[in-house]
Parts: C-alpha cells; sequence; structure tokens
C-alpha cells in the first residue's frame, strides 16, 4: 500500500495497492485527508483492517489523526477512526500485538 504524498499537487489522498503475485499496483480508495509523508501503517493481526496514524497534512505539520481501511470483497473504505495518538506523530513505527504478548496489568511495573 502507498498512501498520499506530494506527487500530486500540493498533497495527496490517492492509495496505491500492490498485487504481489502480479507484480502490480492498482488504484485504492481515496484516504480520509491528504496525507503528506511520514504517517505509520499497520495490519491488524488476522489481516481484515489497515491502520495509518499520524504524519504530516495540509493543515497540520504532524498530527494525531487515526484512519482504518477496510475491504468487503473488492470494495475497500478508509474511515476516521475516533480514538487518536496520544499526541503528535511523524516517522514513527507502528504494529499490532497479540495481547498474551505483554502484560500491562495493574502490577505492571
Amino acid at each position: 500500500m502507498i498512501a498520499g504524498g506530494e506527487a500530486f499537487p500540493p498533497v495527496a489522498k490517492k492509495t496505491e495497492i500492490w498485487t504481489v503475485g502480479s507484480d502490480s499496483f492498482e488504484e485504492g480508495p481515496d484516504l480520509p485527508v491528504p496525507i503528506t509523508g511520514g504517517a505509520s501503517m499497520a495490519q491488524s493481526l488476522d489481516g481484515k483492517r489497515l491502520v495509518l496514524s499520524g504524519g504530516r497534512t495540509q493543515s497540520k505539520p504532524i498530527h494525531k489523526g487515526m484512519y482504518e481501511m477496510t475491504c468487503v470483497d473488492d470494495d475497500c473504505t478508509w474511515r476516521t477512526l475516533p480514538s487518536k495518538l496520544h499526541k503528535e506523530m511523524s516517522y514513527h513505527a507502528s504494529l499490532f500485538l497479540p495481547e498474551e504478548s505483554f502484560d500491562c496489568g495493574s502490577d505492571a511495573k
């Protein structure tokens, strides 16, 4: 997945999806907001969601926004998530972790 960028002045809402087997790109759904770069993307553990967070937008040099792409059959759409990053972030890493891989209980130090 390629999302946003500055190749389409001034900034892009466009996405492209790469199909490994055919080594080709196809146009994906537009992002909810134009992203110029620095965002992070992660695929959910079940492979059914893609979450893009942070990065730079036209109106904010760095922002807290989070967006989710889901697909039903071949119809993919993005939505703005109600959750936000705890602070503005750009060029950060993102990944989904299974809950059993860490313990954040009240006894955690």
